[in-house]
């Protein structure tokens, strides 16, 4: 996986030894890197990351790049990482049912955090047992392409179970696993 560069590339003005890391680390192809760490095991990276070219360096050593330097540093010191290439898709289901004091005021300021980080938040309020299932595989199969699903309940409940907007308790492991057939594998899911 180290890409090593051929003779016919050296000639691009690349030494024989760098690897694909270490070439667009010196050009400052930061869309590249995320894409070619974005491919790889934490192994991989790992020594993708390690890697010393003919002058004995790192591809870190040699970016002329503070943004890429950025991106190599953080890269290095995570044990597992997504590139989210797409933001992520946000389901929020609130049950209000016995809770109206305060759910209103926390829905609320949940959805204004959201435009932050430039996400699009699919609200269903008071779903069903076979609605919050139902709306997990929609808004996965709504939206495309998904690189992130991320699902917030907010509902009282009691070990391992939410309570549905009618009344019924929905365990938690049926929620994940509705999460791992809805969206695509190797998408991250929280």
């Amino acid at each position: 996986m180290y890409l090593f560069l051929t003779a016919e590339k050296r000639r691009q003005s690349f030494k024989l030894g760098d690897t694909l890391l270490h070439v667009l680390a010196n050009q400052s192809k930061i869309a590249d890197i995320q894409r070619l760490l974005n491919t790889m095991t934490f192994d991989e990276r790992s020594r993708m990351l390690a890697a010393r070219n003919h002058a004995g360096k790192t591809p870190l050593e040699v970016t002329p790049s503070y943004k890429v330097r950025l991106l190599l540093e953080w890269s290095d010191s995570q044990q597992g990482f997504y590139y989210l290439q797409t933001p992520p898709v946000v389901l929020m289901m609130a049950i209000t049912k016995g809770r109206e004091e305060g759910a209103d005021k926390e829905i609320k300021q949940l959805e204004n955090a959201f435009p932050e980080f430039n996400v699009f938040v699919d609200k269903v309020v008071n779903p069903s047992y076979e609605q919050m299932l139902r709306s997990i595989r929609d808004v996965c199969h709504s939206q495309g392409d998904v690189s992130a699903l991320i699902v917030i309940i907010m509902a009282h409940g009691v070990q391992g179970r939410v309570w549905a907007g009618d009344g019924k308790a929905v365990a938690i492991q049926e929620l994940l696993l509705q999460m791992q057939a809805s969206a695509p594998p190797g998408t991250p899911k929280v």
